[in-house]
Formats: structure tokens, sequence, C-alpha cells
């Protein structure tokens, strides 16, 4: 999986955090629940995007970029 790249202005909402499955896929009925996170912060600069609750099961072993 990979996190989409993000910018947002000084002063407004985080943009909805969204990412691409990049290898494999998940069997017919099985999701992707949860949500991406970045690390804290407001000042200008890069911040990182984490996994944060984003799952698709015990069956899955997500690898995150």
């Amino acid at each position: 999986m990979a996190a989409d790249a993000k910018s947002k202005v000084y002063g407004t909402a985080d943009p909805a955090l969204t990412y691409q499955i990049t290898a494999g896929e998940l069997v017919t009925g099985d999701s992707l629940t949860g949500a991406l996170t970045r690390a804290a912060g407001e000042n200008v600069g890069d911040y990182a995007i984490q996994i944060g609750t984003l799952t698709a099961g015990g069956n899955y072993d997500l690898t995150f970029v």
C-alpha cells in the first residue's frame, strides 16, 4: 500500500488521506476499513503519513509505504 501525497494551506483542515493498493488484491467480499493518520504538527514542513487504524482483517498483513 502507498499513501497518496497531500498538501494543505496553513490554518485549513487536513485533507482526506487516501491510499492505493500497489501489490496483490483483496479476496472478493473483503474490504479495507479504518483510516490513515499523519504525524502531528501545524508549521510548514513535511509530515509522515502513518497506517493509523487501516486494516483488512486478520487474514492480511498490510505493508505501508
